[in-house]
């Protein structure tokens, strides 16, 4: 063969290829009227089996230069079947890559909107309004999985499996509210912009995100959180959605989670906190920042200072600030530095003037907000007075200062103990 046959080889291929990309560019062109069309259908369909109507406007097939395709709306919406809004968003697209195909993988692009906003009502009893509207469609699979014989193996079709790179996540403004259908208070949460980015499943993700949550018109929490996180379970998404690992089933009490509930504790406690976080974890050593400011809790009424926690973060060394009220004048703070790692040792200062009645009483509200009441029937009195040091490489313990509770009293009726003494503790020395 002849060095002309190689170039016109060559620029066939060239030609052949550059045809197909081409084409491949002006695929929306001629798909997307002919979605257009069945996308009245699909919206009958959805509200033949759930009653809910969708608004799925300025729909278009999309290709983008790196070979990836899928679909986009300008506008989209679910509403109920009386017109009230369950969500909205624009600009709505999922787009799904294509060369992974040529390795037999699955893999979602990203999923990208805007402006997003939902609306969930929750009932007495915990449920959202709009678990109605799948309950038949719920039923019948939960019947028709019961019925079946315990499967073989299951395997996506000419060998596809799905890859453990997901999409990336780009929310531009949201809003998601929950309304308490037996108060009709509104709680919501808010915020500008969210990303989850560079996910994969067993390597690690991104996530950036900043907003606030809003308990009935009182602003009680704001975060602005940039996380790189590589730490992750050694897992695979095929195995985990088509041979999940059988677990051995073990009678449990049913949780029931009302979030309406935890919202009013969280509202009527005024918990609040403003997170700012910057951290790069890693298995080898961790880079960044902890911030909580702003943390206050008032059980039964009571207005305390906000207490604040601090954490920096360099390799296996964390430092910690902190200063927990108890009281307007009981404050205890915990400084120094923990290092983990081969290497651990820890060096922390402790001190405190807290009543213990004012500990258990915060511990109660937090813990009775998230409907856990095994601590209502704790109650404490005397006073911690401590001031003391720390440092230890887990072999041995150096400690100075003092640890004080004179004429304490515990008493815990949930399980009929009661405890009255006094303990002091002064020590200067090594163990």
């Amino acid at each position: 063969m002849n060095k002309n046959f190689w170039i016109k080889a060559g620029i066939i291929t060239c030609s052949v290829i550059g045809t197909v990309y081409a084409l491949f560019l002006l695929l929306p062109f001629v798909v997307t009227p002919i979605v257009n069309g069945y996308l009245p259908k699909i919206n009958e369909e959805v509200r033949k089996t759930t009653g809910l109507s969708m608004q799925l406007d300025g729909f278009r097939v999309v290709t983008t230069p790196k070979f990836t395709i899928g679909a986009k709306f300008e506008k989209f919406g679910l509403y109920t079947p009386d017109k009230n809004e369950i969500m909205k968003a624009e600009d709505f697209s999922v787009k799904m890559s294509l060369i992974p195909l040529l390795a037999k993988k699955i893999e979602i692009d990203s999923v990208i909107l805007k402006n997003l906003e939902l609306n969930l009502g929750i009932n007495k009893d915990g449920s959202f309004d709009i678990e109605k509207y799948f309950t038949g469609i719920n039923d019948n699979n939960e019947k028709s999985v019961s019925e079946e014989e315990p499967k073989e193996p299951q395997y996506l079709p000419l060998g596809l499996k799905l890859s453990n790179r997901m999409p990336d996540i780009r929310v531009g403004g949201y809003k998601v509210s929950f309304k308490d259908n037996s108060s009709g208070r509104i709680y919501y949460i808010k915020g500008n912009k969210t990303d989850i980015t560079d996910f994969v499943l067993n390597r690690g993700f991104k996530l950036a995100a900043d907003g606030n949550a809003v308990l009935a018109v009182r602003e009680q929490f704001k975060y602005n959180l940039k996380i790189h996180n590589m730490i992750m379970p050694d897992v695979e998404l095929n195995e985990l959605v088509f041979n999940p690992q059988p677990e051995e089933k073990k009678p449990e009490e049913e949780i029931k989670i009302n979030l309406a509930d935890i919202f009013k504790g969280i509202y009527d406690n005024k918990i609040t906190a403003d997170v700012d976080a910057d951290m790069t974890v890693t298995p080898v050593g961790n880079t960044g920042y902890l911030k909580v400011n702003n943390m206050a809790v008032s059980p039964s009424g009571i207005e305390l200072p906000p207490s604040d926690l601090e954490l920096k973060l360099k390799g296996h060394k964390i430092d910690i600030n902190s200063h927990l009220y108890t009281a307007k004048n009981e404050a205890s703070t915990v400084t120094g530095v923990i290092q983990t790692g081969k290497k651990t040792n820890i060096d922390v200062n402790f001190k405190s003037n807290a009543d213990l009645a004012n500990v258990i009483r915060i511990l109660n509200a937090v813990a009775t907000t998230f409907n856990i009441k095994d601590l209502q029937t704790l109650s404490a009195n005397g006073k911690l007075d401590a001031d003391f040091n720390i440092k230890s490489d887990m072999k041995k313990v150096n400690s100075n200062g003092y640890l004080k509770i004179p004429f304490a009293g515990i008493n815990y009726g949930l399980y009929g103990v009661s405890v009255n003494s006094s303990c002091c503790i002064k020590s200067d020395s090594s163990i």
